[in-house]
């Protein structure tokens, strides 16, 4: 009898400790400024996205997971689609992690740049079933990365055409100086002409 109490004592916590857990992952996941997600993998359909998605996708999470196929792969830009597909196809082979840049398309903004980080989470068999990752949202970064480049064209343009104006210059200069000793001398070379 004392064993089953000590046994069920042992549970009791257990599940006490899972239930807090669940609760401090709950609290993170529903308050972080990023996307959380779990994902099943090949399939890479969601059975977790947390709620920052409706900030940052303009998608309620809840809704979006009723709505089969939730996909991954169904949020990502079709010029992004295909690379990011051919990165999780390697995953079985390469087992690390993910790391990349993509594009989705957001009602509210138009496109949008998000960094993902994924993270593969292993069977016992060593298989991989589920992911679990996160979406930032970068488009600031991106925006003020290509505002820079921009900027930096220009003023290449701009030291180019500074510099073909100092060549003309040069060139005017050159042709000048045989036109300066020309002119005054015309009346003696038109004298020497006729002579």
């Amino acid at each position: 009898m004392a064993g089953g109490g000590a046994h069920s004592a042992r549970s009791a916590q257990a599940r006490a400790a899972r239930k807090a857990h669940e609760e401090r992952f709950r609290l993170i996941s529903e308050h972080i400024d990023e996307i959380f997600f779990f994902f099943f993998y090949p399939e890479l359909t969601f059975s977790y996205l947390s709620p920052a998605s409706k900030t940052l996708l303009d998608i309620d999470s809840l809704e979006y997971l009723r709505t089969p196929p939730a996909t991954f792969l169904g949020l990502i830009q079709e010029e992004d689609r295909e690379s990011i597909a051919e990165t999780f196809r390697k995953l079985s082979q390469d087992k690390g992690p993910i790391h990349k840049q993509l594009r989705i398309t957001v009602p509210q903004r138009g496109t949008a740049w998000f960094r993902l980080k994924a993270f593969p989470i292993f069977e016992e068999t060593g298989e991989i079933k589920k992911m679990v990752g996160t979406l930032v949202d970068i488009t600031h970064y991106k925006t003020a990365l290509e505002h820079q480049k921009n900027q930096q064209q220009q003023l290449i343009q701009a030291d180019k055409l500074r510099s073909l104006g100092v060549l003309i210059a040069g060139v005017a200069h050159e042709i000048n100086n045989p036109n300066n000793f020309i002119l005054p001398n015309s009346k003696i070379i038109h004298k020497a002409w006729q002579d």
